[in-house]
């Protein structure tokens, strides 16, 4: 956004509203012989004015101005939405995050216990209490498990970084 330049245009709009006050003074000396008659002639004159302006029809320098706030208005409503929107981001990817960190948790318990009840059946069977069905069945628990834990570990992984873009930080 060009905030220093819509500002800048509000400055010129102000000062175009402003009375104007001019000094000036002016020297000049003729050299050469005179082509007058008239031998009243200075050769040397010397000068100084005045001169203020005061603008009547200010409707014009009003409308500028008041266009040149409306702008600087449009500006700040626009940095103030894009602020927003990079600071919903940030705290979308922080909540992401934060269920992903947690899912993994509970899916790296959920192979622990997994596993403890494939072992426990492991030890049923080998006691005659159980069958190799059960113990498959308990294996494939685990692997499922261990497979979930993969992709809970992948959305970490991606809300890692979906939160490194949000807040602008480099890989």
């Amino acid at each position: 956004f060009d905030l220093a330049a819509a500002d800048v245009e509000k400055f010129k709009r102000e000062n175009d509203m402003l009375p104007k006050f001019d000094a000036f003074a002016s020297a000049s000396q003729d050299i050469g012989r005179s082509t007058s008659a008239n031998a009243s002639d200075d050769p040397f004159e010397f000068g100084i004015g005045l001169k203020f302006e005061l603008p009547l029809a200010r409707r014009v320098a009003r409308g500028r101005l008041a266009a040149a706030h409306a702008k600087i208005g449009q500006l700040s409503q626009k940095a103030r939405l894009v602020a927003n929107k990079v600071e919903a981001e940030i705290r979308d990817a922080a909540s992401a995050l934060a269920r992903a960190k947690e899912n993994l948790q509970l899916f790296e318990r959920s192979i622990v216990l997994a596993r403890a009840l494939e072992r426990a059946e492991q030890d049923r069977l080998s006691e005659g209490e159980s069958d190799l069905l059960r113990v498959n069945l308990r294996e494939q628990a685990t692997a499922k498990s261990r497979s979930t834990a993969i992709e809970a570990r992948q959305a970490c992984f991606i809300a890692v970084a979906n939160y490194r873009a949000a807040m602008g930080l480099p890989k």
